[in-house]
């Protein structure tokens, strides 16, 4: 009996024992599902507690491998610390194949059974490739007929997720309607095939059309652009020149033509004759045509020219008209000069009759600025501008010339706002220096470290546009380097002179530790100069002071400052003031209660200080330190403190020749 009991209560412990051992082991942490880009790298966890038997990876239910080495895979590695429990997968260069289902197993030990993770899903994406349009030729063109209905396939290949393909014309607007899109899977990869149909015409021709492509994982969407190139018949537009000829003058006569093909053919023809070259006797095939000296039995002969190519023939007609009109020649059209420069600008009118001949500065075509043939100026800041004559016959009107422009030679200026630019390691940046200047023809150089850049002999290039008065430098930095972080220096120069501007040029993303202390440094001394200032004023002189009293609301004093022989002088306009001396002087003055006594202050090389009153709610004093020059024989400099108390609420404002203080 005994030992019947000894047996089952070792029974009972050895299978609590076991019990206890198998609950102990477990997953604290398990795989999950992930998804990750081609080329990116992934990693999976998975944490054991308590565990004694070996660990294995699968994929797709294939064992990768017992133990933390995982020879036959490369790019995979078993990382974490064993004592911990964690055999997370980590997953290098990640590829398609790699996608699938992962799970972390647990081998069975003794009277322990094997344990298995929950799976986890790796997904893998890949951007797809740039969008194709099937009818593009080389030089981007997609050649139609006006007319007839286009079809354009724009195809996105090898993405995954599958793509979005839309179209758009070239100012990004999104083609909506007749647009079909299909999405086909091939080997895990979608190809995404995007039907375009339009009624083409001729406006159409240039028209650029673009397809754009993207998926979901936020790349960013990449662009294909065509162009239409649409044949149609000729358009047709003949022009004289001018539209009114004079008797006796050439008559020039455009045919302009638009059409696709560009390839054409022209015919004239006068009242439905056709025109043959004096010197060849063949038909005139060039799209412009003269006639020599109009005569006024030519008015109302109808020209026509006609214009053919592969897809049609136009003609456009017109009729002369013939007038003997004033003709007008200018000197100049264009005026250039220095500030102060004299020019005479001239206004030939050859008419019949005679006319008068009327200037105008524009914009005011309705105010005359002279009469006559030569207009003098001198060039500043007033005159210059853009000016027209005008020829008034009392026969044919008035006849203006084109626009004469007068232009003042200034000095180069840079204007830019940007004086901070950033580039990234290896890749190109653009330092860009921008100004005007007049005229448009100064030297432009740049310079890093005192030595000039952008030459034949380094790697940089300066690129420089102009438009009028106005310029653009652009110092081209390529495959930046470290060093190429810093200071450039951007330098213009034409004959009135010169002007240059500092530009930084830093890394992107990095704040300059350097920069940082200089900005602080800067602020401190700015507070120390401002201090110094301030006390140099309050502490800079030993001059007597004196003290006026208002008894008026309203009171103007002018007060000269102190003179070498210690005499102060006063000029009082008005009355009610009373001055009172705080400190004796050298000859003090005597001072009336009523008028202030005024000494001749013709001979003084001081500036006077006027003081003006004005009423305020709540009675206050004021202080004015005043700094003044003396040019005298004592040589010296002083500063003058007056104190002025107002009975009644009061602000001052004190000015002299050159500085103006406020108080109150």
């Amino acid at each position: 009996m005994f030992e019947k009991c000894w047996i089952l209560h070792c029974t009972f412990l050895l299978g609590l024992f076991f019990q206890t051992t198998v609950s102990r082991e477990k997953f604290a942490i398990e795989p999950t599902n992930q998804v990750v880009k081609v080329g990116e790298e992934a990693t999976i966890p998975c944490r054991i507690v308590n565990h004694d038997g070996d660990v294995q990876w699968t994929r797709n239910g294939f064992g990768l491998g017992f133990g933390r080495d995982l020879e036959a895979f490369l790019r995979y590695k078993i990382i974490g610390s064993r004592e911990e429990g964690d055999w997370s997968l980590r997953i290098q260069d990640v590829r398609l194949e790699d996608e699938g289902e992962f799970q972390c197993q647990v081998g069975g030990v003794g009277h322990l059974p094997p344990m298995k993770s929950r799976k986890g899903n790796l997904t893998v994406y890949l951007e797809p490739d740039p969008p194709e349009i099937l009818q593009i030729s080389k030089n981007g063109l997609v050649r139609t007929v006006s007319g007839q209905e286009l079809q354009l396939f724009c195809i996105s290949r090898n993405g995954k997720p599958a793509s979005t393909v839309k179209w758009m014309f070239g100012n990004g607007t999104v083609i909506i309607k007749d647009v079909d899109s299909r999405t086909r899977e091939r080997n895990k990869l979608y190809n995404t095939t995007a039907t375009l149909r339009i009624q083409v015409n001729k406006e159409m021709d240039g028209l650029k059309l673009l397809c754009q492509s993207e998926n979901s994982m936020d790349y960013l969407p990449k662009t294909t652009q065509i162009t239409l190139s649409v044949e149609y018949a000729p358009e047709v537009q003949l022009i004289f020149s001018p539209m009114e000829v004079r008797e006796g003058e050439d008559l020039n006569i455009s045919c302009l033509s638009r059409a696709n093909p560009s390839k054409v053919r022209y015919s004239w023809l006068f009242n439905r004759r056709s025109i043959t070259d004096r010197a060849t006797g063949l038909p005139l095939l060039k799209p412009d045509h003269t006639i020599h000296s109009v005569q006024r039995h030519q008015h109302g002969l109808v020209v026509t020219c006609e214009v053919s190519n592969s897809r049609g023939r136009t003609d456009d007609s017109r009729k002369i008209s013939v007038l003997y009109s004033p003709r007008i020649e200018l000197s100049s059209l264009n005026y250039v000069k220095k500030d102060g420069e004299v020019i005479s600008i001239v206004c030939q009118v050859s008419s019949n009759p005679p006319s008068d001949i009327i200037w105008y500065k524009l914009p005011q075509y309705n105010k005359p600025i002279h009469r006559g043939m030569n207009l003098t100026l001198t060039v500043n800041r007033m005159t210059e501008g853009k000016y027209i004559c005008s020829a008034v016959s009392e026969m044919f009107g008035e006849v203006s010339s084109r626009e004469v422009e007068v232009l003042l030679k200034k000095k180069p200026v840079i204007s830019n706002r940007e004086k901070y630019f950033y580039g990234v390691l290896g890749e190109t940046a653009h330092v860009r220096c921008i100004g005007e200047m007049v005229p448009n023809q100064g030297h432009i150089s740049w310079r890093r470290k005192g030595y000039r850049v952008g030459t034949d002999s380094d790697r940089f290039t300066v690129l420089e546009e102009k438009f009028g008065a106005e310029f653009m430098s652009t110092l081209v930095i390529p495959e930046i380097l470290e060093s190429d972080f810093g200071t450039y220096e951007c330098s213009i120069e034409n004959e009135i002179g010169r002007d240059r501007a500092i530009f930084q040029l830093r890394e992107e993303g990095n704040l300059s530790l350097m920069s940082v202390f200089g900005a602080i440094f800067g602020v401190l001394i700015t507070i120390l100069l401002l201090v110094g200032i301030a006390y140099w004023r309050m502490c800079g002189s030993n001059l007597t002071v004196r003290s006026w009293k208002s008894k008026a609301e309203n009171t103007k004093v002018n007060c000269s400052e102190v003179n070498y022989n210690g005499k102060l002088l006063v000029n009082s306009t008005e009355n009610n003031v009373e001055c009172t001396e705080l400190s004796g002087v050298q000859n003090p003055l005597d001072y009336n209660q009523r008028n202030v006594v005024q000494e001749n202050t013709a001979d003084s090389e001081f500036s006077p200080l006027i003081c003006t009153q004005n009423k305020r709610t709540n009675p206050r004093s004021v202080t004015v330190n005043h700094s003044i020059s003396q040019e005298s024989d004592l040589k010296k400099r002083a500063t003058t403190t007056t104190t002025t108390t107002a009975t009644a609420a009061t602000d001052y404002k004190c000015t002299n020749n050159s500085d103006t203080f406020i108080g109150s």
